[in-house]
């Protein structure tokens, strides 16, 4: 009797709210049928009567003898309005509700946490290992929240722990409350998880996306996905905001959706299914850097072969591949970036996670692709490259400068290893200068400030052409095959130093080196000026000439 007491208390509040709302129905809705409106609470009364003899008191006698007493004051009671009588009968009808939704709480607490187990694991096929920390709500609707919940992956002799989940929440339907035993769930809320994932646990999460989902919706809320190595180091964090996943009784389809920001980059991600036939299809949004990737896959036997399509604002490559034994081979069909043609091949390993890529792309923007805002750049600033356990050697032909037409051929090689990121060995060619080599040289990210150092040489082939380009005056123009230089770019100031300049095998003279010093310390460089530059190096060769 004391449960029901301090039940029937914590709802008192809630009963005040409904009060108001319920007068206007019944003057509206109720008393437009007075005489239906009657039977109908003759029949709650009957109702009511019964279910206090057998749900709260479970003593006839006494039950009957409080019936009776209410019925003899309201007998003499002096005039009671029809209005009160159907407001009366229509909060006590509120009461009863509210009795019933609050069973729940009533129930044993260990058998709540073994049975909730088990309907999970049977139903959604997901084995959750949950805390005695429960709690019973009626709002929105019935349901149990579990503080410190765990998932475990299917692993029955070794089970490890891939999810932690500090709120679930687990609705029931309210059909029969009174029949514990028949407690059936309606869907589930994850909240506030972390879901830690290693290589070696793809496995679980293919196996349980190969099999059919649940009718019934399982979401997922405020949540992390932690992606680490073998040596529990942290590869990247996707935040989930909103997810959900279900069966689909219409399409016969396993449907999964999320949407959530990883590299700092916000994107949609959904996935449809058929598990019967082994074909599925994903698709990824961003609409804030105009990305869509489509990807459709089918399975036979052990191998997943796919086409993929990705646009990028006006980007559009479409990739077909195959995947086995964890190494995926790719290759191009008809892709453009920028109405340009592009043609590119490469292998992907997942474990340890290896790329390499060879890509020939008709014409290249690189002023475009080292712009600040460019995702290039972002997915660099982002910091997730610079892994201790990620190798990516990217290799990129161009025939065509499209912003510079004194180049002929680019190569632009992108290696990050081992936490590392360098440009070495790239170059450009130009059939009238010569070919400026990038030789030694490093991407530096610190304190969410990137920049560039790298060791140049340039090998001139066309000396009179070189000097042509840059308008030098004749009295400076001496043979010279090569020209070596260091360069230092911060892509956040938009500064440039340029040091250990060198002709041939010339050291830098004082002149040169007081030149240069002052060009690095102008406050206004005007980097992306071309005069400018040309006067730079026409007085560094007036220097050595001096």
């Amino acid at each position: 009797m004391e449960n029901i007491i301090k039940t029937y208390k914590s709802f008192i509040k809630t009963f005040k709210t409904f009060i108001k709302t319920f007068k206007f129905l019944i003057k509206k809705t109720l008393l437009k049928n007075p005489i239906k409106t009657n039977n109908t609470f003759n029949k709650i009364k009957f109702k009511f009567k019964f279910l206090i003899k057998k749900t709260l008191l479970k003593h006839p006698n006494k039950t009957n003898n409080i019936f009776n007493k209410i019925k003899f004051k309201f007998k003499f009671k002096t005039k009671i309005s029809d209005f009160n009588i159907y407001l009366i009968s229509l909060i006590s009808l509120l009461f009863i509700y509210l009795f019933y939704l609050t069973i729940p709480a009533l129930y044993n607490k260990t058998w709540v946490q073994n049975t909730i187990e088990k309907k999970l694991l049977n139903e959604f096929k997901i084995n959750f290992s949950i805390s005695s920390e429960i709690t019973y709500e009626i709002l929105p609707s019935p349901h149990f929240t579990i503080k410190n919940t765990k998932i475990l992956n299917d692993d029955l002799n070794n089970p490890k722990e891939i999810a932690e989940i500090k709120k679930l929440k687990v609705f029931i339907f309210k059909s029969n409350f009174f029949k514990k035993k028949k407690l059936e769930i309606k869907k589930v809320l994850i909240k506030d998880a972390n879901f830690l994932i290693q290589p070696d646990d793809l496995n679980f999460f293919s196996r349980f996306f190969d099999n059919k989902f649940s009718k019934k919706k399982i979401r997922v809320k405020n949540s992390n996905i932690f992606f680490k190595d073998k040596k529990d180091e942290m590869i990247s964090i996707t935040q989930i905001s909103k997810s959900f996943l279900f069966y689909d009784d219409l399409n016969l389809e396993n449907q999964f959706f999320l949407e959530g920001e990883i590299f700092k980059i916000p994107f949609t991600f959904t996935l449809s299914k058929d598990v019967i036939n082994k074909k599925s299809n994903i698709l990824i949004k961003s609409k804030k850097y105009k990305i869509k990737l489509n990807n459709q896959t089918a399975e036979e036997k052990n191998t997943i072969n796919g086409l993929n399509n990705l646009s990028i604002l006006n980007y559009k490559l479409t990739t077909e591949y195959n995947f086995k034994d964890q190494l995926l081979l790719f290759k191009s069909l008809n892709s453009k970036l920028s109405n340009s043609l592009l043609a590119y091949n490469g292998t992907l390993k997942l474990n340890p996670f290896s790329l390499i890529l060879d890509a020939n792309y008709e014409k290249i923007n690189l002023k475009k692709l080292f712009k600040n805002s460019s995702l290039f750049l972002e997915l660099i600033k982002s910091g997730q490259l610079f892994h201790d356990n990620l190798n990516v050697g990217i290799s990129i032909n161009s025939s065509d400068a499209s912003n510079i037409s004194i180049l002929n051929k680019i190569k632009l090689n992108f290696n990050a290893i081992n936490g590392q990121i360098n440009f070495d060995n790239s170059y450009v060619s130009s059939n009238k200068i010569g070919l400026l080599k990038v030789k030694k040289s490093k991407l530096i990210l610190y304190n969410n400030n990137l920049s560039f150092n790298g060791d140049f040489n340039l090998n001139i082939k066309n000396y009179d052409s070189f000097y042509s380009f840059f308008q030098t005056p004749k009295k400076f123009r001496k043979p010279i095959k090569n020209i070596s230089f260091n360069l230092e770019f911060n892509f956040f100031t938009n500064r440039l130093k340029i040091g250990n300049f060198k002709i041939g095998d010339i050291e830098a003279v004082d002149g040169v080196v007081d030149i240069l010093s002052d060009f690095n310390s102008d406050d206004d460089q005007q980097v992306g000026n071309l005069i400018i530059f040309k006067n730079l190096v026409n007085n560094l060769f007036s220097a050595y000439d001096g």
